[in-house]
């Protein structure tokens, strides 16, 4: 049974295909050879389709980088709330350090 969710690697070859020269009708074999060479400037994600399954393959596209935009963000929450708490428990330990000490 295939494996739905695309793998790393599915995700950077999507990533290449967007950014590719072809993708904005910029071929290197010539000029107006790509597959947007009608639409300069256009990419590919804005060219408007009546293709069903296209439309379908790129809402799939989006929602993978959607769900990775999502992982990276809660990744990069918790690491600021670990910090906030690493900040506070440093706080803690200094005033109770000097607390500690006599006053002469």
């Amino acid at each position: 049974m295939p494996e739905s969710n695309p793998g790393p690697a599915d995700f950077m070859e999507w990533l290449r295909k967007v950014w590719s020269p072809e993708t904005y009708g910029l071929n290197p074999a010539g000029p107006g050879t790509g597959p947007f060479s009608g639409m300069p400037g256009v990419p590919s994600w804005f060219a408007p389709t009546a293709d069903p399954r296209e439309v379908e393959r790129r809402i799939a596209d989006l929602q993978v980088v959607s769900q990775w935009l999502r992982t990276n963000l809660s990744m990069l929450e918790m690491t600021i709330r670990t910090l906030e708490m690493q900040k506070s428990a440093l706080e803690g330990l200094a005033s109770a350090s000097g607390a500690a000490r006599p006053t002469e």
